[in-house]
């Protein structure tokens, strides 16, 4: 009976003390959306935001960390219920406790099929509005802008000259066979599907009169509103102050840009990333 006893006692002390030695998991919402994020192919996890969880990652080794593919309705319904899940690339207008800036993007441009030579030639920048209501050009659409340019798609998503879907592999593969006149997208996806389908980018990219006043946009981490939630997001913040002052911080923020296009963001982080930090 006393040998039993002491095993019990054993036991549940042993297995005490594995539950509270027994690590913490963040889980980090991933999408396949390259090349901010590579799932698959010889490129696997060099995306910019791949990187950008791999880094936040080491800088939390109290933490277990794991990645979960999932599309953005069911992340946001995961962030409402408060699941220990984060996202390292969300918009100033999100709904949930948010990191200071993490990188910079170039905002969401046009980008119009070569042949679409009508919209080229219209005043330009372009105004979202008023080419989303010309029924003389095929538009592709979904919701997954800024909460700018959502607001004026809503309005025209019933237009029967646009497509809306989304999946936005499909409105790329669209405006690439010339089947859309038009899609809004960031540019270094459409260079990246393009060479991933190999196949040539046929298209331009033209600049948005909406959104013209504001020439990049800020991203964060986000994670749920709750104590837990809170509580990453002051490790998070401390890893990105630090992080900052490193001389190579850029590198893979600005990689899967363009040379002349890295210069811009390069004068962009100078000026403005440090502003929350």
């Amino acid at each position: 009976m006393k040998l039993g006893l002491h095993v019990l006692v054993f036991s549940i002390l042993l297995t005490h003390s594995l539950l509270c030695n027994a690590k913490d998991t963040v889980s980090w919402r991933v999408t396949d959306w390259p090349p901010f994020y590579i799932l698959d192919g010889e490129n696997k996890g060099a995306g910019l935001y791949d990187k950008m969880i791999t880094m936040l990652s080491a800088g939390m080794p109290e933490y277990t960390h794991e990645t979960i593919q999932m599309n953005t309705l069911r992340w946001t319904h995961e962030m409402e219920m408060g699941t220990k899940i984060c996202h390292p690339s969300v918009l100033p207008n999100t709904k949930a406790i948010l990191s200071v800036a993490n990188s910079i993007l170039l905002p969401h441009r046009l980008i119009v099929h070569h042949e679409s030579v009508g919209i080229k030639k219209i005043d330009q920048p372009v105004s979202l509005e008023k080419l989303l209501a010309n029924k003389n050009y095929r538009g592709g659409v979904t919701l997954r802008y800024t909460a700018e340019l959502n607001d004026i798609v809503e309005k025209h998503l019933l237009n029967k000259h646009l497509h809306n879907s989304p999946n936005y592999k499909n409105l790329i593969s669209l405006v690439l066979q010339g089947k859309l006149d038009y899609i809004i997208e960031y540019d270094p996806i459409i260079s990246y599907s393009a060479k991933q389908q190999k196949i040539e980018n046929s298209t331009i990219n033209l600049e948005i009169f909406e959104t013209r006043n504001r020439p990049f946009v800020m991203v964060h981490v986000a994670c749920p509103n709750t104590d837990w939630g809170k509580t990453i997001i002051s490790k998070v913040n401390k890893i990105l102050i630090s992080e900052s002052k490193k001389p190579g911080f850029l590198d893979f923020r600005i990689h899967w840009y363009d040379k002349n296009t890295q210069k811009l963001l390069e004068s962009y982080y100078k000026d403005h990333y440090f502003i929350d930090k």
